[in-house]
């Protein structure tokens, strides 16, 4: 597979090393067959109340009467034959410590965790939930890898989109987007290791 571009949109699909994961993932999305527990890689976990690890989720977004898409800096965009829709991909990563007094796990915080949308005129703008951090315990992230087509323009902030920071006044209403678990194997090969560059 080609590497991954990071500063900002990468090329189309080239015909081998990118279309096959994409197709893999679509047909999954479509078919709902993925079995929970084969989307989440369990990681390290310091106590028995405590199983990090990493879940992924993939859903859509409808894109008519959308002319750019606004997106979080991490996000990687890809373009994708998709007339009216956008595909998201996330990966939900969970790596705390410390000695919570209940169970924490990836498997039930990815709930919490994912992407949110909202329309500001002919612009769709995409944002997180769900993350956090403290000092010395780890937290939660959210990384999106969004496929578009080659028709909607993409706009990167320099600073990431928390969809559930409080809203401002005459904000525009953020909205859940809905989520399928994809298969950990499919969906990790289109995300590049987390820090990579």
């Amino acid at each position: 597979m080609r590497p991954y571009d990071h500063a900002g949109v990468s090329t189309p699909c080239t015909i081998w090393g990118d279309i096959i994961p994409v197709l893999a993932l679509f047909a999954m999305v479509l078919s709902g067959c993925v079995a929970g527990d084969r989307s989440v890689v369990p990681g390290d976990s310091p106590n028995p109340n405590i199983q990090n690890g990493v879940a992924y989720d993939s859903g859509t977004v409808d894109l008519r009467g959308v002319r750019n898409v606004t997106v979080p800096n991490t996000t990687i965009v890809r373009r994708a034959n998709r007339s009216n829709e956008g595909l998201i991909v996330m990966e939900k990563r969970l790596g705390v410590s410390g000695s919570p007094p209940t169970r924490v796990s990836i498997a039930d915080h990815r709930k919490e965790m994912g992407c949110a949308y909202k329309r500001e005129g002919d612009s769709l703008v995409l944002g997180t939930y769900g993350e956090y951090h403290v000092p010395g315990h780890g937290g939660a992230s959210v990384r999106l890898v969004v496929y578009l087509p080659d028709g909607a323009t993409v706009d990167k902030r320099a600073e990431p989109i928390r969809a559930d920071s409080p809203a401002k006044k005459d904000d525009a209403p953020w909205h859940r987007l809905g989520s399928t678990p994809v298969d950990s194997t499919e969906a990790s090969l289109v995300f590049p290791p987390a820090g990579g560059k």
